[in-house]
C-alpha cells in the first residue's frame, strides 16, 4: 500500500506553493468587494535589530510578513544563518507570521540557486534581485541587451519554478534596468510567472502620473511594489526629517495615481514601505517603537488612498 504521509520537504513545498498562489491571486485583494493593500516589512528598516524583535513589530503596523535583508542595509538574513532554520520557524510560529521575501542582493542573479533552495525550505515564495548586464544603453541596443539577459536567465527561472519561488527583478539605479524604457523591455520578455518586476519608484522620475501609467502597463507582471520616493535623496547623510521624505505620505510625491493603478490592475502582491538611511545599517528612527510608528503612518496613508 502506498503511504500518504508527506515528507517534510514535500510539505514545505506545498506550503510555499500555497503562499505564492495567495500572493499573486487577484481574488486575494478584495474584502467584501473592496480593494486593499497587503503589507510586508523590510527588516532593514530596523537596522541590525534582532530578528525576534523585528518579527514582534509586524502586527503593530498591519504587516502580514517580513522581508529578510542582508548586510549592509540590515543583517537579519545573516542572523537566520547563525540561528538555523528550526529556530527561525519557532520564531515565525510564535509571532504568527512568515517570511514572504528575501532581498538577495548579496548574490548575483546568476548565482541564486543556494538562496532559492533556502527560500523553498522556509516556505518563502519570493527573492528580490537585480538585473546584470551592460550599463548606459538605450533604444534598440538596450532592448537587445535585455533580450540576451533574459535568455541567459531562463535556466535560473526554471530552478526557481521547480522550488516554488518567484524571482523579482528590481529597477535599481546603477543596473541595466534603471529607466522606464528598460522596465518596458524587461516585462515584455517575461515568459514565466516565476519572474516578475519589483517596482521601486524612488529610482525613476518622480512624476506621479507617469508612475501610475507605468504600473498599468506592467499589469500582472508586477510582483512587488516598493512604496518609496526619492525625497531629497538617500546617498548622503542629512537630517533625519529630510531622510524621512523618502516615506510615502511625507515627501512631495503623490502616491494616489500609483495606488489607483494598483487597484485598476487588481494587484494582489505585497507592498513594502522603504527608505534608506545614511549610513546604511542604522534604523530609520532611534527606537524600535518609533520605526514601527513611522511604518504604520505610511501604511495608513496608503490604505486611505486605496479606499478613496
Amino acid at each position: 500500500m502506498q503511504s500518504h504521509n508527506l515528507s517534510r520537504r514535500e510539505s514545505l513545498a506545498i506550503g510555499a506553493a500555497a503562499v505564492a498562489t495567495c500572493l499573486f491571486d487577484s481574488a486575494a485583494v478584495a474584502t467584501n468587494g473592496d480593494f486593499r493593500l497587503r503589507y510586508t516589512v523590510a527588516s532593514c528598516m530596523y537596522g541590525y535589530a534582532p530578528v525576534d524583535e523585528v518579527l514582534g513589530q509586524l502586527a503593530a503596523c498591519g504587516a502580514e510578513s517580513i522581508d529578510l535583508w542582508p548586510k549592509v542595509h540590515g543583517d537579519q538574513r545573516e542572523q537566520v544563518d547563525a540561528m538555523g532554520i528550526d529556530a527561525l520557524q519557532k520564531l515565525l510560529e510564535q509571532h504568527k507570521t512568515r517570511v514572504d521575501v528575501i532581498s538577495a542582493y548579496r548574490f548575483s542573479i546568476f548565482d541564486l540557486e543556494p538562496e532559492i533552495k533556502f527560500a523553498q525550505t522556509i516556505r518563502c515564495p519570493m527573492l528580490v534581485t537585480m538585473a546584470k548586464g551592460p550599463l548606459g544603453l538605450s533604444g534598440v541596443i538596450l532592448k537587445q541587451a535585455i533580450t540576451d539577459f533574459m535568455k541567459k536567465l531562463r535556466p535560473h527561472i526554471d530552478i526557481a519554478a521547480s522550488n516554488n519561488v518567484t524571482l523579482l527583478i528590481e529597477n535599481h539605479s546603477g543596473s541595466m534596468i534603471d529607466s522606464v524604457d528598460a522596465i518596458r523591455y524587461l516585462v515584455d520578455e517575461f515568459k514565466s510567472n516565476h519572474v516578475r518586476l519589483a517596482l521601486a519608484p524612488a529610482h525613476l522620475p518622480q512624476e506621479a502620473e507617469l508612475l501610475g501609467s507605468l504600473l498599468k502597463e506592467v499589469g500582472d507582471r508586477l510582483g512587488f511594489f516598493y512604496a518609496w520616493q526619492y525625497g531629497k535623496g538617500f546617498r548622503e547623510k542629512m537630517p533625519r526629517e529630510d531622510e524621512l521624505l523618502q516615506m510615502p505620505g511625507r515627501g512631495e510625491l503623490d502616491f494616489a495615481p500609483m495606488v489607483r493603478a494598483l487597484r485598476d490592475i487588481q494587484y494582489a502582491g505585497l507592498v513594502e514601505v522603504m527608505m534608506h538611511p545614511t549610513p546604511r545599517g542604522i534604523p530609520i528612527m532611534p527606537t524600535t517603537a518609533e520605526v514601527t510608528d513611522e511604518i504604520a503612518k505610511s501604511h495608513a496613508y496608503l490604505s486611505q488612498l486605496a479606499q478613496a
